[in-house]
């Protein structure tokens, strides 16, 4: 069963991170809708991004990138860094 974590948005444009238990690991994944109002004003959600919406749609995958590589690079990082005066001369 998949569970909602997170929802992202720019503007009319939003994502939603997904989290889902595989094989005793969670997988993340994610959907991208845009909202809008029809005719009668009534709030809708569409799947489909014209032209307009990508500058939005790239800024909301450019929050999910960043905060992946920092969550990768913190398990990636796991030894302490060097202290200072280590002997390296530069």
């Amino acid at each position: 069963m998949s569970n909602a974590v997170r929802k992202i948005s720019i503007g009319s444009v939003s994502a939603t991170e997904w989290e889902t238990e595989y094989d005793g690991k969670i997988k993340k994944s994610y959907s991208f809708q845009k909202s809008f109002k029809d005719k009668e004003g009534e709030w809708k959600n569409s799947f489909y991004f014209g032209v307009g919406d990508m500058p939005a749609l790239l800024e909301v995958v450019r929050k999910i990138t960043d905060k992946a590589a920092v969550i990768t690079e913190m398990k990636i990082t796991k030894e302490p860094a060097a202290p200072e005066g280590d002997g390296i001369p530069f």
